[in-house]
């Protein structure tokens, strides 16, 4: 996560494929829906889109939702489907 220049914050795997903008109100940072990524692994191209995203952070924890579809394409075929990911987050060290 880091701060960003077209919104409040920037999340990014930790391959830094994949760069998801959000708002942030409060505690909780809302990504921006239908917001989408690209990238390239093994011959498979794959595209994510966001249907709906919040992190929010509270003391020593956090929480991460994130919903929307995911196509991945190779030999010339289409692979459509929807996910899911939650998380929670727990703080180590200062």
């Amino acid at each position: 996560m880091s701060e960003g220049t077209t919104s409040e914050l920037v999340l990014t795997d930790s391959a830094g494929k994949c760069f998801l903008l959000a708002e942030v109100e409060g505690e909780v940072a809302s990504l921006e829906q239908g917001a989408s990524c690209s990238w390239s692994d093994d011959g498979v191209s794959f595209t994510l889109t966001l249907t709906s995203g919040t992190f929010s952070l509270s003391g020593e924890s956090g929480r991460f939702d994130m919903a929307g579809t995911v196509t991945a394409t190779t030999r010339g075929k289409m692979y459509p489907g929807s996910f899911f990911q939650n998380a929670t987050l727990t703080r180590l060290g200062e």
